[in-house]
């Protein structure tokens, strides 16, 4: 892969969340917090073109297959051990921050004040991680690996993963650091073992055991 491919490929994915997202707001307005289902539903078709840009410029361009390309292979019982470990204890750390630094006014935060909005949050939370990891840590970064080397890109990406998530937690910006060391967790594990399964497994542990979390706290109110 080459660094021409996110030449074409960054660009027209942010030219496809542009529009969703004008989209998004000229439905809800200003007040997207009310209108979880809107939010869920663009994600949703967001990470659908995510998934499939990236198919196009990783496997599809180079002729090879979908988990070939994106360097996915079927997990030991090890890994996996390895892995949810490793997801749930930054999953607890990053609760237990977050609990006392944040100020809860998230756009995220705000959604799950409902009920609806709270099962919208649970099915990003555990729809997106692949698709995040097929276009951060499977698409970007082996093409910056490629032009900057590994350490520069695991930077980058971090950060960049990190970033992504500023509208999100716009009025929280505890958040962006926890996801930033989480997110170079997941690209480290990309650059050690030059396959995408680890940093996507961990990536989805990660979310689901914040999701276990947050449903046992709404069950203790």
């Amino acid at each position: 892969m080459r660094g021409l491919d996110l030449l074409i490929g960054v660009p027209i994915l942010w030219f496809v969340e542009l529009v969703l997202g004008i989209l998004l707001l000229c439905w809800t307005g200003l007040s997207l917090s009310d209108y979880p289902v809107a939010v869920l539903v663009m994600s949703l078709l967001g990470a659908c073109a995510t998934v499939l840009v990236s198919w196009l410029l990783v496997c599809r361009k180079y002729g090879m297959g979908f988990f070939e390309g994106f360097r996915l292979s079927r997990p030991s019982g090890r890994t996996v051990r390895r892995c949810v470990l490793v997801a749930a204890l930054c999953a607890v750390i990053g609760a237990s921050l977050q609990e006392r630094f944040s100020t809860g006014q998230s756009l995220l935060a705000r959604m799950t004040e409902t009920p609806t909005g709270f099962v919208c949050v649970v099915l990003l939370a555990l729809l997106l991680p692949p698709v995040e990891e097929l276009y951060y840590r499977g698409f970007i970064f082996p093409a910056l690996r490629r032009k900057i080397g590994g350490v520069a890109a695991t930077v980058v990406v971090a950060l960049w993963f990190a970033g992504v998530h500023a509208f999100q937690q716009n009025g929280d910006w505890i958040v962006l650091p926890i996801i930033a060391v989480v997110g170079a967790i997941w690209t480290v594990q990309r650059l050690v073992s030059d396959a995408l399964t680890a940093s996507m497994i961990t990536h989805w542990a990660y979310n689901a055991t914040l999701v276990l979390l947050a449903l046992v706290a709404k069950a203790l109110e």
